[in-house]
């Protein structure tokens, strides 16, 4: 039988949230797809990455820059992988967003609570014979393909 386990919210919320969740994966064999969604709080007090990214869809929709907030956000994913001793570009990858997100609509801005994770998610399979299969509910796209993606 395979399963497709769906991870999310405060269960990927920090390094060693992914470390549980990674144990979780590893003890069955049949898990073989992972699918991730947005980080969630931390802690009492802190912001879920969903709530952060609508946030920068206000910012932008005021015209009130959002520089701060996304720097907030990118550390959040900077910190998950150098706990991890990932390899994944997240600052590459972020600033390509960042640099493109005013003409980005509402619905892909928050979609990368969960698009950017799930990119980084297979470089924590390193030590097993096979890597689960991850998505999120969008896949992270090349700029490139982000014009389709517009503010209307």
């Amino acid at each position: 039988m395979i399963k497709v386990s769906k991870f999310g919210g405060s269960s990927v919320a920090s390094a060693e949230q992914f470390k549980k969740v990674k144990g979780i994966v590893k003890a069955d064999p049949d898990r073989k797809f992972v699918v991730v969604s947005a980080a969630g709080k931390r802690f009492s007090g802190d912001n879920k990455l969903t709530d952060l990214l609508l946030l920068v869809n206000a910012h932008i929709e005021y015209h009130v820059d959002c520089t701060s907030l996304l720097k907030d956000i990118e550390q959040r994913f900077v910190e998950i992988r150098d706990a991890l001793n990932l390899k994944y570009p997240i600052e590459e990858k972020f600033e390509e967003f960042s640099s493109v997100i005013t003409s980005l609509s509402p619905e892909y801005i928050v979609s990368r609570g969960s698009g950017l994770p799930a990119s980084s998610w297979p470089s924590t399979w390193a030590s097993r014979s096979w890597t689960p299969r991850t998505s999120s509910c969008s896949t992270t796209t090349a700029p490139s393909t982000w014009s389709a993606r517009q503010r209307a």
